[in-house]
């Protein structure tokens, strides 16, 4: 089976006095991907972490196997409205509305190591994208 993906990043700012742009602020990046695998993961969390399970993922690839990772390089993350906090023992990334985290975590031989999601107050729908081997 092969893969074909990007995971980019658009970030584009111009600030104005009213008439012209005094300043634009950007930062632009895509990376392609030719190998590797990816899943999908969705979900509602509190307070109490919850896990999310990467050996197997509920998420099943063009086969219809289900994706088991050995290792995520990538995170994608939505969420809202609440903040949504990921953990990982290596990273934790406070996520609003769209966050993209490049940090390799794995090795998920430990149930230790694998990713937990929870909010600082209340609820938080969430959507992960993971890309990894």
């Amino acid at each position: 089976m092969s893969i074909e993906g990007r995971i980019s990043i658009d970030v584009l700012f111009h600030e104005k006095d009213g008439t012209a742009a005094l300043k634009v602020t950007s930062l632009q990046d895509s990376r392609a991907y030719t190998s590797g695998k990816v899943a999908i993961v969705s979900g509602t969390c509190g307070t109490s972490a919850v896990t999310i399970q990467v050996a197997p993922t509920a998420f099943r690839d063009a086969s219809g196997a289900f994706v088991s990772f050995y290792e995520i390089q990538r995170f994608v993350i939505q969420s809202g409205p609440s903040v949504l906090i990921l953990t990982q023992p290596n990273v934790t990334v406070d996520a609003n509305a769209i966050s993209v985290v490049s940090n390799a975590v794995g090795d998920f031989d430990d149930t230790a190591q694998l990713p937990t999601v929870r909010t600082s107050a209340g609820t938080s729908t969430y959507t992960i994208v993971m890309y990894g081997t």
